[in-house]
Order: C-alpha cells, then sequence, then structure tokens
C-alpha cells in the first residue's frame, strides 16, 4: 500500500513536467519522442564531470535537465532546480525530513530493488503537567528493548511534575538504512508530509507556469 501511495505522489510530479512541456510555453521545436524520457527530475547527488569525477558548481546549469526538461523556460528551470534533493535544505519538514528526498530514495527502491522495507515499532504519547499549571505534550518512537528517559526534574522552568500519563501504540515505520531520519517516523505521516509537499507548493506553481500566456 505504501509503495503504491509512493508511486502516485512520483507520478503525479511526471504528470505536471508532461503538461508543461506539450504546452510548450517556449514555442521551441521538441525532440523527436520527447514524451518518452520528460520526468520531472528528483536528483538525490549533484552530477558529477571530468576525470577525476568533480561535483559541478550549484545551481546546476539548464543543459543537464534538458533531456527530462527540453523547452521550459528559465523561470520553470529556476524552480526546479531549487527543489532538487541535492540542495541544502530544499522543503524540510518536522526538523530533518526532505520530503523531495524521501520521495526520490522511496521511489527509487521500490521501482528498481524491492519492496519498501518496514518494521514494526511502540509509539509513546507523553502529557507531563506540573505544578504551575502548564502542560507539556510530546511523543516519540520506540525500538525493541528501548530505555524510557527519566521524566523532566524540578529544575524546569514550567515548575515540578506532578502529573505523567504515558500511552503506547504499535506503529508501522520504513527501515530503510538509506533514510534514517524515517525510521522514527509513522508510515503514514512521511507518506502525508510527501503528498503536502507537492499539494502545498508544487501544484500551485505549476498552474501559474501552465497558465501563463
Amino acid at each position: 500500500m505504501s509503495s503504491e501511495v509512493l508511486y502516485q505522489i512520483r507520478s503525479a510530479l511526471d504528470h505536471l513536467v508532461f503538461d508543461l512541456i506539450k504546452l510548450n510555453p517556449g514555442k521551441v521545436i521538441l525532440p523527436k519522442h520527447w514524451e518518452r524520457q520528460c520526468e520531472f527530475p528528483l536528483l538525490i547527488d549533484v552530477p558529477t564531470k571530468g576525470n577525476p569525477p568533480v561535483p559541478h558548481d550549484l545551481p546546476l546549469p539548464r543543459s543537464l535537465f534538458e533531456r527530462q526538461l527540453p523547452g521550459i523556460t528559465p523561470q520553470v528551470f529556476t524552480f526546479i532546480e531549487s527543489l532538487q534533493p541535492y540542495n541544502a535544505a530544499p522543503l524540510v519538514i518536522l526538523g530533518s525530513l526532505n520530503t523531495f528526498r524521501a520521495l526520490a530514495i522511496l521511489s527509487s527502491i521500490d521501482k528498481h530493488r524491492h519492496l519498501n522495507l518496514t518494521v514494526t515499532r511502540v509509539r509513546m504519547d507523553e502529557l507531563i503537567s506540573f505544578t504551575s499549571g502548564t502542560e507539556h505534550g510530546s511523543w516519540s518512537i520506540l525500538d525493541h528493548q528501548a530505555e524510557l528517559e527519566p521524566i523532566i526534574g524540578t529544575a524546569h522552568p514550567m515548575g515540578r511534575p506532578v502529573q505523567v500519563i504515558r500511552r503506547f501504540n504499535t506503529v508501522v515505520t520504513f527501515d530503510e538504512p538509506a533514510l534514517p531520519e524515517i525510521a522514527k517516523m509513522p508510515i503514514e505521516l512521511v507518506l502525508d508530509f510527501c503528498a503536502y509537499t507537492v499539494q502545498t507548493f508544487i501544484v500551485p506553481a505549476f498552474d501559474k507556469f501552465i497558465q501563463q500566456p
């Protein structure tokens, strides 16, 4: 099920690029069979050049995207290049999660190597009430035989903890060494963030690109 969601999110990006290239805003002669090669690029690492190979300077030249994105305008290229996972932190959500990097790696694994691996873990939700009347809530993902952190002590600025409520639920997470940052997130959360990124940032931008005369 998770692989199907990843496939559909990744495909949505390719459909957006296809529609834009078909519109041909630059009014150029498109290469023969362009539709077989066009796709929304998601490059995890900076491409290299020379011998010995060294990374290209950033931002990457437009020529490196010509096969996947023939005829796009400079404005569209600048937007797509800025979103590439090789950049420092494009569209980082929830701390360290780069959603496009996660989407690129997970969809590539599913397409070229094996089904995405998953593992069952435990989610702990914690709510602490303090003498000051304030509350502090948090959640964390626990591995097998994980040791629970001690309760915040009396030196905490909110006061002394007087009540602690902990709830434990079983969750399923991805188990891919290439993406250690998602091992602590329920699968549905990772998928939600990937879909949210495309829906909130990419679709509106492409709507404007496609509607421009």
